[in-house]
């Protein structure tokens, strides 16, 4: 695993994959992998219609939250190390003050059900704790969402908020499952 953890601009590996700071130009790597509307069925944005879209979305990622806001947002893009080939991306908001991160990802229809999800995010999980910033890690899903419950089920995420109607899907309420795990052991550079 690569980086420093969330104070850096690093990214991590995975035994497939390269996971890489986002930059500015990959919109037009990315957008034939995330237009696909099938990625969107249980996230609150609308598929990207244009790679000028997709860039407008990126670089509202790249500039981050406001000034003064207590929040660090992370955003990579994840790309096959034999092939080249993008995957998609993974994203990560620091609660700075709060020692937790929330987490995300989105995966190209194509490789879905090959474990790269599941890759993805716990070598992310690995990266946070690494940092010696984020105790917790949380996810928030869909309640129908099977494939994701199932993925952070198996990663050691334990449901700490039921389904509410706390989210907001293309306007319209929709429940949301809150799932969290934390980190066991000392942090990094901690006592023992």
């Amino acid at each position: 695993m690569e980086g420093e953890g969330p104070g850096s601009r690093g990214g991590f590996e995975t035994a497939r994959m390269i996971v890489a700071p986002l930059r500015a130009g990959d919109a037009a790597r990315l957008f034939p992998v995330l237009r696909d509307p099938r990625i969107y069925t249980f996230v609150p944005d609308e598929p990207p219609r244009t790679e000028r879209d997709l860039a407008a979305r990126f670089a509202r990622y790249l500039r981050g939250p406001a000034d003064g806001a207590a929040e660090r947002w992370l955003n990579w893009t994840a790309r096959l190390r034999w092939a080249g080939a993008y995957v998609g991306t993974f994203q990560a908001t620091v609660h700075r003050g709060e020692r937790r991160a929330a987490i995300a990802y989105l995966l190209g229809p194509e490789f879905w059900g090959q474990g790269y999800a599941s890759e993805g995010v716990r070598s992310l999980v690995r990266w946070l704790y690494a940092s010696g910033d984020v105790d917790a890690v949380e996810a928030t899903i869909d309640p129908g969402n099977a494939r994701s419950l199932r993925l952070v089920r198996r990663l050691g995420f334990s449901l700490v908020r039921p389904a509410d109607a706390t989210g907001t899907r293309r306007g319209s309420p929709t429940d949301e499952l809150l799932f969290r795990r934390r980190r066991r052991g000392p942090r990094p550079g901690a006592l023992r």
